[in-house]
């Protein structure tokens, strides 16, 4: 089971988007591991006008794009590109997304 969508699937499938605005099962629970989340992102040492919510949503993309979309993960990265491969330039984003120099205006 892949559980950001929560009902049995194969990896690739778009169980997640199919439930549009509905609640997701277990969805208070999910909240609140995720909040968790949250907290423990504006904890963590950045800059300090990083909005938490935003960088963990941004993180999960990060993380999530190449898991559900195979078929670009293969047309732009090569068919022979792992995730191995590709963790280390999620974590560089990721990181840049809290250490971008604050703008001068």
């Amino acid at each position: 089971m892949i559980w950001g969508c929560g009902v049995e699937q194969l990896p690739g499938e778009d169980a997640c988007l199919e439930l549009g605005e509905r609640p997701v099962p277990d969805e208070d629970a999910r909240t609140r591991h995720y909040q968790e989340k949250v907290r423990a992102a504006g904890a963590a040492p950045h800059r300090g006008e990083e909005d938490p919510k935003t960088l963990m949503f941004f993180t999960l993309g990060l993380v999530g794009w190449s898991l559900t979309m195979p078929q670009l993960h293969r047309m732009i990265l090569g068919p022979g590109y792992s995730l191995e491969q590709l963790r280390p330039a999620i974590s560089d984003a990721v990181r840049t997304l809290t250490t971008r120099p604050a703008d001068p205006t």
